[in-house]
């Protein structure tokens, strides 16, 4: 791609804040969940300030600052939780507290600190993408199991002391789970859009090589992978009837197909031509002037003529592509900007 046009990297905490009303004799539990309560409404804040500033920027690197705000709001919490006594000696809800934010905590600190190093040679490869990826799946699923868990201590505490617990999400939860499901819609499409981009890498590689049945066979694999991104396209859901990022990533695929099915033989053959051509050149130059038959000059002439038809056609074609692959890619990569200024929530 003409620019680096990546994923934001994003953790889907599933449980950072939650609503709760509760009847006039149980105050006192009211009171300990509500402590805990704004504790995790700073650390939500923090977070949602961390994933927007990444998704706007579309690099983890850059946004390293927020990560680092985001992380010391959940040490903090934690020691603060971890310092609060057992309520009426049942310490269960606040272990189970202090034990999901220290899972948060590792996460965000170690694993993401990994994730970021994928970040750095993701765009090598699919194969590299696909790990960058799946490393931010493992980070979520981790968050997401710990945070059933947690909410089923927490269900039983309120229950206990007749506190109930509200399902309304608070604007700040609301954000946050917008930003993931962008994030979510983003990276479906744009693994679609790179699995070609690179096999269309791989292509020109093997063309600037020489080496034609690399290239053929890149051009076979090209023309595939575009056919079935097309395919996968198709099926693909949108968010908020927002085809913006489809549109765009349809628009790259049909590129790549029609450059693999229609533009790359005569590519091809223009570089067997020009091998053709050297060949004979040079045999023919090895001749002596005076000893070179009207046919061996006929043979030579006949190449030159070929070459220079086939040089021609693949000028013509070569500029077209050019053209075309940067008209697409600008689009695409415009078209994702907007998707995710429009979309994304910003933090305070």
């Amino acid at each position: 791609m003409n620019k680096k046009t990546k994923i934001p990297v994003i953790v889907v905490l599933l449980h950072l804040s939650y609503c709760f009303v509760t009847a006039q004799q149980n105050d006192s539990a009211y009171n300990y969940m509500a402590t805990i309560g704004r504790e995790y409404a700073n650390i939500t804040e923090n977070y949602l300030s961390y994933s927007s500033a990444v998704a706007h920027s579309k690099s983890a690197k850059k946004s390293e600052h927020k990560r680092i705000d985001f992380i010391k709001s959940i040490g903090l919490a934690r020691a603060r939780i971890a310092s609060m006594p057992a309520f009426r000696g049942n310490a269960t809800f606040r272990d189970s507290v202090v034990s999901y934010l220290t899972l948060t905590y590792h996460v965000m600190n170690e694993d993401y600190g990994k994730i970021m190093d994928l970040e750095e040679i993701a765009e090598q490869s699919y194969d590299l993408m696909e790990a960058y990826y799946l490393a931010q799946d493992m980070a979520s699923e981790k968050m997401r199991m710990a945070s059933n868990k947690l909410n089923l201590i927490e269900k039983d505490f309120a229950a206990r002391y007749n506190i109930q617990l509200s399902e309304q999400q608070s604007d700040i939860s609301k954000k946050v789970e917008t930003v993931n499901s962008v994030q979510r819609h983003y990276t479906q499409v744009y693994l679609i859009l790179f699995k070609s981009h690179k096999q269309e890498a791989y292509l020109l590689e093997a063309l600037n090589k020489k080496d034609m049945n690399a290239a053929e066979q890149n051009r076979n694999a090209l023309l595939q992978t575009a056919v079935e991104g097309l395919s996968k396209l198709d099926t693909l859901s949108v968010y908020k009837n927002d085809r913006s990022l489809v549109t765009a990533c349809r628009k790259a695929l049909g590129f790549f197909s029609m450059e693999a099915n229609d533009k790359m033989p005569a590519v091809i053959d223009y570089y067997l031509k020009a091998d053709n051509f050297e060949k004979v050149r040079d045999a023919f130059e090895a001749i002596p002037q005076m000893a070179r038959t009207q046919t061996d000059v006929e043979q030579y002439n006949k190449a030159v003529n070929e070459y220079n038809t086939a040089s021609r056609s693949m000028n013509v074609i070569n500029n077209s592509l050019n053209q075309s692959r940067t008209n697409v890619m600008n689009n695409w990569n415009t078209i994702a900007d907007v998707y995710l200024q429009r979309h994304t929530p910003k933090a305070r």
